[in-house]
């Protein structure tokens, strides 16, 4: 909520100020106040968003076009430098995983400690629902061997996982 007021204070003394998102979601509750009639009351100057979804879906949501800018995802364009066979074959070596195998990353997020309970599901229980369904998987034939590689938010902790 901070950034919110911050943004207010940039646009009273005449200073730019932007806001960069990384999630393809919440668009319209992350200007918003706490209140109905506070929808989009907390704009910036300009909204950085990742892509024309993330454009298209800010708009869908009542943000003004004028201020969104596609400025990409840093973290999905590094993805193309990682995209030679080699370097596939490379971190396969890494993590001690053969060519053939089938490799799914869970990114997790910090659902419990954000939300608590009230979501109905946090990152433990995604991620055994994701086990459980690879494991179903497997069972039925659809693969031979399978990895899952977690990817912890900054907020998690690994020893949070490590019984998953």
């Amino acid at each position: 909520m901070t950034e919110k007021y911050l943004w207010r204070w940039a646009a009273s003394r005449c200073i730019t100020s932007a806001a960069i998102l990384d999630q393809w979601q919440n668009y319209a509750i992350r200007f918003s106040g706490t209140v109905a009639d506070e929808k989009l009351q907390y704009l910036p100057d300009y909204i950085l968003v990742m892509d024309q979804v993330a454009f298209d879906d800010a708009v869908a949501e009542g943000l003004p076009p004028g201020r969104l800018r596609i400025v990409g995802q840093p973290a999905l364009d590094d993805l193309s430098r990682m995209s030679s066979l080699e370097t596939a074959r490379c971190l396969r070596r890494e993590i001690e995983v053969s060519d053939d195998a089938q490799l799914v990353l869970f990114v997790a997020e910090s659902l419990k400690a954000d939300f608590g309970n009230s979501l109905g599901y946090d990152e433990h229980t995604t991620l055994r629902f994701l086990v459980d369904v690879l494991s179903a998987y497997l069972k039925a034939g659809q693969a031979n061997s399978l990895h899952v590689l977690v990817k912890l938010h900054p907020q998690n902790r690994l020893d949070q996982f490590e019984a998953e």
